[in-house]
C-alpha cells in the first residue's frame, strides 16, 4: 500500500532526470560538434588580413606624418591618389571635409560576418580655403556583420 503511493512520486522524478540528462547530453554533443567542425583560419586569409592591417597602419602613420594642419588642398588630392583612395570634397557648415573610402579584402573577417569584405577611409578637415584645419582620420572596419 505504501509502495503503491511512492510508485508515482518516484516515476515523476526519475522521468524528469531522465529528460534533463538527456538534454544536457544532447547539448554537449551538439557543442562538440561546432568546436570541431570549425576549421582554423587558412594562411591565406591570415596573409591578406596581414595585408589589411599593415595597409591601414600605414596609411595613419602616413596621413599623419604628410597631411598636417595648414597643408594645402593641392597636396591632399596627391595623397589621397598615391594611396589609391578616391578624393572627394564636401561643405560642411563653415569648413570642407575630404574623405575617400575604398572597398577591400580585409582577410579572416571576425564571426558574425558574411565576408571578408572591408573598407577603408580618411577623411581630413579643410578650411573654406582648402588647407587642413585638423588631424586626418583613418577608419577600418570589416562590412557585412551583424
Amino acid at each position: 500500500m505504501i509502495v503503491e503511493k511512492l510508485w508515482p512520486t518516484f516515476y515523476r522524478v526519475s522521468r524528469s532526470t531522465t529528460f534533463r540528462l538527456s538534454l544536457l547530453s544532447a547539448s554537449i554533443l551538439a557543442l562538440g560538434v561546432g568546436v570541431f567542425a570549425s576549421e582554423p583560419p587558412k594562411s591565406s586569409c591570415k596573409q591578406r588580413a596581414e595585408a589589411y592591417r599593415s595597409r591601414v597602419t600605414q596609411l595613419k602613420k602616413d596621413a599623419h606624418e604628410k597631411l598636417r594642419i595648414g597643408t594645402r588642398e593641392d597636396t591632399v588630392n596627391e595623397f589621397f591618389e598615391a594611396h589609391g583612395l578616391p578624393f572627394n570634397v564636401f561643405r560642411s557648415g563653415n569648413h570642407k571635409e575630404g574623405v575617400g573610402t575604398i572597398q577591400v579584402q580585409g582577410g579572416c573577417a571576425p564571426r558574425g560576418c558574411g565576408s571578408e569584405d572591408a573598407l577603408i577611409g580618411l577623411r581630413v578637415e579643410l578650411s573654406l580655403d582648402g588647407t587642413v584645419i585638423a588631424e586626418p582620420v583613418v577608419g577600418a572596419q570589416f562590412t557585412n556583420c551583424l
